[in-house]
């Protein structure tokens, strides 16, 4: 959780803060993009880099 006026450990897109309103209290989290593991992409034997490019190369030829 992050004080109020604090800030995220890096810059978006790998870091995200949100401000969640609670009835007695508002909290800050920090929240990290970080890759799963457990991921599909991964069980399939695919890395998100190749994932992206394949997604340019299609994007490309629209």
């Amino acid at each position: 959780m992050l004080a109020d006026g604090e800030s995220a450990d890096g810059t978006e897109p790998d870091y995200k803060v949100m401000d969640n309103q609670g009835p007695d209290e508002n909290e800050r989290h920090q929240f990290v993009l970080a890759e799963n593991p457990r991921a599909p992409l991964h069980r399939m034997g695919l890395t998100a880099t190749e994932v992206q490019d394949w997604i340019t190369q299609l994007e490309e030829a629209m």
